[in-house]
């Protein structure tokens, strides 16, 4: 559903940027804040995705735990694919936004060069390297950083969930199996940790300690943001009420002004 909305709205944005006319300033202003809301609706689309498939997982648990509750978990079958219907949805958003990132970079160097009255600096080489490098490095980084390290480890440790279920000979289900899940302490991991091999929880293991490191660097970050954003609104509401001050006190003066011109026409 939401992809064949996204395909809609992108498809109707392309057209329509296809029309602008680029030869004049507030046109490319148009075009680039519409790419950089199609670059917004991409990354909406890419979590959406993964969102997706997280849910399916689920689903695939919620089945195999009620199986192994009547002990019949040898029932599900997963015979293996090709390929991943959704591994290539999340492939397709990361190229898309690669894609809109460059392009929103492009518009930026367009407006640039009507600003500057420079038109060849576009077409330089350089230039033209990086707007080809650009959707790579975001594939790379989505992929690679972001993927693997901040959103995998949910579905790998579904997997192995998965994987214990139908390897198990002993029971796994338990009322709170959901919230035992979330804790790699628990029981439920301890019986989980019984039917995978050591390369595999390894594996997630070192995942989870890439996640903190990354949600530490990650928090950081947005702490150092916060604070200059705050710096920058504080300031803004300071020029903001000298401003108004100084606007009220023209307003005052002119009306006094007014008032007075005023009583000197009735007295004359």
């Amino acid at each position: 559903m939401f992809t064949s909305v996204y395909s809609a709205i992108v498809a109707g944005a392309l057209v329509f940027m296809s029309q602008i006319d680029y030869s004049q300033q507030i046109n490319l202003g148009i075009a680039l804040l519409l790419s950089i809301f199609l670059l917004a609706f991409s990354w909406l689309g890419f979590k959406v995705v993964i969102s997706q498939s997280l849910g399916h997982l689920n689903y695939i648990l919620n089945v195999l735990m009620i199986l192994d509750r009547w002990n019949k978990t040898g029932f599900y079958k997963d015979p293996k694919k090709p390929f991943f219907l959704k591994r290539a949805y999340r492939n397709f958003y990361e190229y898309i936004i690669g894609f809109f990132a460059v392009l929103s970079l492009f518009y930026i160097f367009q407006i640039f060069n009507l600003t500057k009255q420079r038109r060849d600096i576009l077409f330089s080489p350089l230039l033209m390297i990086l707007f080809i490098a650009v959707p790579f490095i975001v594939f790379y980084f989505i992929e690679n950083v972001l993927y693997r390290c901040k959103w995998k480890k949910y579905t790998e440790k579904r997997k192995l969930l998965i994987k214990a279920l139908r390897k198990s000979k002993k029971r796994l289900f338990q009322p709170d199996w959901d919230e035992q899940f979330e804790d790699m302490e628990s029981e439920l991991w301890e019986k989980i940790k019984d039917e995978i091999t050591s390369e595999e929880l390894q594996s997630l293991e070192e995942r989870l300690l890439r996640c903190e490191i990354l949600s530490c660097i990650y928090t950081e970050i947005n702490k150092r943001l916060s604070c200059i954003y705050t710096e920058i609104n504080k300031r803004l509401s300071c020029i903001y009420t000298e401003i108004s001050e100084i606007l009220s006190c023209i307003y005052t003066e002119i009306r006094e002004n007014e008032t007075e011109q005023g009583g000197t026409k009735k007295s004359g």
